[in-house]
């Protein structure tokens, strides 16, 4: 941005310049031309005021374009001023809306497997400014395929809510999960999607559900 400044600055100076260049040489080439005129053999030598005039009728079209110049650079220096600060809104917008996509997250999925069915449960939270919605959890695990847990439909800040899923499972171990994937809506009804303790990215496709994902081990 201070790049951009200062080239819009320089560009100004040279135009400034320029145009002051111009009325240099202009009243040069007019005081030339006016001594060193002479009439021919005849004729009355114009008076000062003759030149006068004439010089003046060609310094102001000379000032009407310099006037037109300076008014189209001015419109374009606004509108460049006015797309830069729009650009900049947008990049703060986004920044905040990625600030607080980082601050929604979740915990290790814990795993604890049962003769006849396993129970997986993982801790998400909110410590954004605003509320977010349609909390999803997956939790991949090795061999087995993926747990999509319930969802939670509304997540105000800074609450911590847990998430638990009963599903079928043959006997087991018990453990931990790093492999946990949220999909969750902020409010301004943007999707994301963050693994473990990833950066968010926006999602643009449909979130898992229990029905479409391939390889998920079915609810108990």
């Amino acid at each position: 941005m201070a790049t951009k400044q200062r080239t819009r600055y320089l560009v100004m100076a040279a135009v400034t310049c320029s145009a002051i260049a111009l009325v240099v040489s202009f009243l040069a080439l007019a005081v030339s031309i006016s001594s060193g005129y002479q009439a021919a053999p005849g004729t009355e030598q114009p008076k000062i005021t003759d030149w006068m005039q004439a010089w003046g009728s060609i310094a102001g079209v000379i000032t009407g374009l310099l006037a037109a110049l300076a008014a189209g650079f001015l419109f374009w220096h606004e509108r460049q001023k006015a797309h830069e600060a729009q650009v900049q809104t947008d990049e703060d917008r986004r920044e905040a809306a990625l600030n607080a996509a980082r601050a929604v997250g979740c915990s290790s999925a814990q795993i604890e497997e049962h003769d006849d069915h396993a129970t997986v449960t993982v801790s998400v939270h909110n410590h954004g400014p605003s509320p977010v919605s349609m909390v999803k959890a997956v939790v991949a695990v090795a061999a087995r395929g993926k747990y999509i847990l319930p969802t939670v439909y509304f997540l105000p800040p800074g609450v911590h809510e847990p998430l638990v899923g009963r599903y079928e499972s043959g006997p087991g171990r018990s453990g931990w999960s790093d492999l946990v994937t949220l999909y969750f809506t902020d409010a301004s009804q943007r999707t994301w999607r963050k693994t473990g303790h990833g950066e968010p990215e926006r999602w643009e496709g449909p979130c898992p559900s229990l029905e479409d994902a391939e390889g998920a081990v079915r609810r108990a």
